[in-house]
């Protein structure tokens, strides 16, 4: 059946769960069935610098952010947002100088997190910075294209 559940947790109608994509589950008979299953918020998420995809899409259209992919080469292979520029986290400090300071970064990776902690160091060396909410993986979940035309999300 599965580990226990947290202390003060039983009873509750819904559980937090860190998941990437779709979460699903199946119970064995006889489980208790959660009402709600809801994606848990990666630790770098804050409200100011997270960017719903929806309006991602409408600031990279209109050309109003530099769109970076924090995320490693193969996972750029497999598919990315068009127009988006290759630095792998490993190397950003190094490239920072060739970011535009005038003009706001928006950053993005599979899930979230890599994002968002580059998003903060460039908030924090004085950049407009932002994290695209949920990653890639949200990107491509809500039908938004990706490059090339059958390009996939990779795992991590």
């Amino acid at each position: 059946m599965g580990p226990p559940l947290p202390a003060g947790w039983a009873g509750r109608d819904s559980a937090y769960v860190i998941c990437g994509g779709h979460c699903t589950t199946s119970a064995p008979e006889g489980a208790v069935r959660l009402a709600s299953l809801r994606a848990m918020s990666h630790p770098f998420h804050a409200a100011d610098v997270d960017v719903d995809a929806a309006d991602a899409a409408t600031r990279i259209e209109a050309g109003e952010v530099q769109l970076v992919d924090v995320r490693e080469p193969y996972e750029w292979e497999a598919g990315r947002i068009a127009g988006a520029r290759h630095i792998e986290l490993e190397r950003l400090a190094s490239e920072a100088g060739s970011l535009d300071r005038d003009k706001p970064v928006l950053f993005y990776c599979r899930l979230g997190a890599r994002s968002g902690m580059a998003a903060h160091a460039f908030r924090r060396a004085g950049y407009e910075a932002y994290s695209l909410d949920g990653g890639l993986t949200e990107w491509h979940s809500r039908g938004l294209p990706l490059e090339p035309e059958d390009g996939t999300v990779s795992d991590h």
